[in-house]
C-alpha cells in the first residue's frame, strides 16, 4: 500500500510539472506598431530604432525585451521568441513600445505607448491599435 501511495505521489508531482512547462512554454510570438515622426526634428544623418518590453498584466512582471532594432518599416514588426501563455481568456500582458532617432547631436526624437493583450494575440501576431506620436 504504501508503495502505490509513493508512486501515486511521484506520478502527480511529475503531471503538475509537465503542466506548468507548458503552461509557460517558449512560444513564437510578434509585436507590429506605428508610429508619426511628423513632429521631429533632427538632422541628416538619422539612425532609427524601434523596441518593445512585454510585462504580465496586471502585476508588471517583466517577461522578455526584443532589444534595440533597426526598423524595416513603418509600421514594424519585431519577432520574438519567449515564455507566452496562452491559457488566460482576458488580457494578461502590457506591450510597451518605444521609437527613437538619433542624429549627431545624439537623440533627437522619441515616442512611446502601450497596450494590453492576450498571450494567444502575442502568437496570432499583435498589432497596436493606435500609433506612436513622437516628439
Amino acid at each position: 500500500m504504501k508503495k502505490n501511495i509513493i508512486f501515486l505521489m511521484i506520478a502527480l508531482a511529475g503531471f503538475m510539472f509537465v503542466g506548468v512547462q507548458s503552461a509557460n512554454a517558449q512560444q513564437d510570438y510578434s509585436v507590429e506598431f506605428g508610429w508619426d515622426d511628423g513632429n521631429c526634428n533632427c538632422d541628416d544623418p538619422i539612425t532609427k530604432e524601434v523596441r518593445f518590453i512585454l510585462y504580465t498584466y496586471p502585476g508588471l512582471v517583466f517577461v522578455d525585451d526584443s532589444g534595440w532594432v533597426t526598423p524595416s518599416a513603418n509600421p514594424n514588426t519585431i519577432n520574438e521568441n519567449g515564455p507566452i501563455r496562452t491559457d488566460c481568456h482576458s488580457d494578461c500582458y502590457i506591450v510597451v513600445a518605444f521609437v527613437k532617432y538619433e542624429d549627431g547631436g545624439g537623440v533627437c526624437c522619441t515616442g512611446s505607448a502601450s497596450e494590453t493583450c492576450t498571450g494567444q494575440e502575442l502568437i496570432d501576431g499583435f498589432s497596436f491599435t493606435n500609433t506612436i506620436t513622437m516628439n
